[in-house]
């Protein structure tokens, strides 16, 4: 069991790994290699969250959805429930899927991410709240995080073979082009663990956490990486690591979240986790800030500062006002913490003992908790407060967007 443990950790399927993406706007701008390596201006970094980069009408929006998935606390069950808001209550009604999913929205849709033991992709169809289709990403892959880019969704693959492939999003059939980005994986590594993806303009930014197991299932880490591909034109073409448009090591390892913020470019991490499967307060983990131009990375917020390594976070592009999910010293310590990313400067958020997952959206955010206060909270006025639901929910919070 422990070992177990020890791999959906290093892995990231775990729920403090998860999360969800921001804003429902959409765009289209510059490449922004053309524009941020070979000039000084930080306007060119085109930072909609939204995980889509079109100037096609499928990113259109008028009503804002919200989903909630739930799984068992003790992973007993190999289903979870799919939710959604009614009336404003989470729903009585919900729809089966893997109990180890992760939602994930790009453009106006809506997609569901089943992880370890299932490796599939679904579509919700979001009028008749089911399943539209379903899709095998392929054994072992885990799929970790989609994006648009005109019509097209790109998928990536955790593990396995490290993929990033394009898919038809009406009907989740496989197109042509595909970015095999195994060759990026550590000298020991079995895969380049790509765990999140954000777009601007034509550039893909694909973030990758890396890892290698030892004996007794002991984990190393290599610092982690940030590439950059350009998907003008990807279709229908096999990209390699020879064809990035550049690569950044960073200044920490087991990196977990890229954000495109203020015309700046933010990367979380974790690093390693001490004996309690936690994160010490420290220098080797927190927020990064990378510097495309010069191809580098340093950290702008430690992990002294946070109190731990960062599990996710999400951030207001108008602001530069970001939420972090940051672990503490043991494995059931994780706390909410609104981060200044201009200045540097935090707060924890109080009220809730236990915080794991957590969603933004046009100045509204919605967190999850697995703990004693199980249960989703929106976060207004200062504080927390519990999203009432339909009927008694045995299961617990595990991922949400909207």
């Amino acid at each position: 069991m422990k070992s177990k443990f020890l791999a959906l950790l290093a892995a990231g399927s775990v729920v403090l790994m998860l999360q969800a993406c921001g804003d429902d706007s959409s765009s289209s701008s510059p490449n922004i290699i053309e524009d941020e390596i070979t000039s000084s201006s930080d306007d060119s970094i085109d930072d909609d969250d939204d995980k889509s980069s079109s100037s096609s009408d499928d990113d259109d929006d008028d009503s804002k959805e919200v989903f909630f998935f739930y799984n068992d606390p003790n992973y007993a069950s190999a289903l979870g429930e799919l939710r959604w808001l009614e009336s404003g209550k989470i729903s009585e009604k919900f729809v089966e899927i893997h109990q180890d999913s992760r939602l994930v929205k790009a453009g106006s849709n809506y997609y569901v991410l089943e992880r370890f033991g299932a490796d599939n992709i679904s579509l919700i169809d979001v009028e008749g709240k089911k399943i539209a289709w379903q899709k095998s990403v392929g054994a072992n892959s885990n799929p970790s995080d989609v994006v648009l880019y005109n019509g097209t969704i790109w998928v990536s693959e955790e593990d396995g073979e490290s993929k990033i492939f394009a898919m038809d999003p009406s009907t989740g059939n496989k197109k042509s082009g595909v970015i095999e980005a195994i060759n990026f994986k550590s000298e020991n590594g079995t895969s380049a663990n790509i765990v999140d993806l954000e777009i601007s303009g034509d550039t893909l930014f694909v973030l990758m956490q890396r890892y290698e197991v030892g004996d007794d299932y002991v984990y190393t880490y290599p610092k982690g990486l940030l590439a950059l591909f350009s998907l003008s034109g990807a279709d229908g073409k096999t990209q390699t690591d020879k064809d990035a448009l550049t690569k950044i090591e960073l200044a920490t390892t087991n990196p977990t979240t890229v954000k495109l913020v203020g015309g700046q470019v933010y990367v979380s991490s974790q690093a390693d986790y001490n004996l309690s499967y936690g994160n010490d307060a420290d220098d080797k983990r927190g927020i990064e800030v990378v510097d495309l131009k010069e191809k580098s990375s340093k950290v702008h917020i430690s992990g002294k500062t946070l109190n731990g390594g960062v599990i996710t976070f999400v951030a207001d592009k108008e602001t530069s006002t970001a939420y972090a999910v940051v672990r503490g010293a043991t494995s059931s310590d994780a706390s909410l913490v609104e981060v200044d990313l201009k200045s540097g400067s935090t707060k924890k958020i109080d009220g809730i003992s236990s915080i794991d997952v957590i969603s933004y959206s046009d100045g509204e955010l919605i967190a999850g908790s697995r703990g004693k206060e199980s249960g989703f909270y929106r976060y207004e006025d200062g504080k927390l407060t519990e999203i009432p639901t339909e009927g008694e929910i045995d299961f617990v919070p595990y991922s949400v967007t909207f």
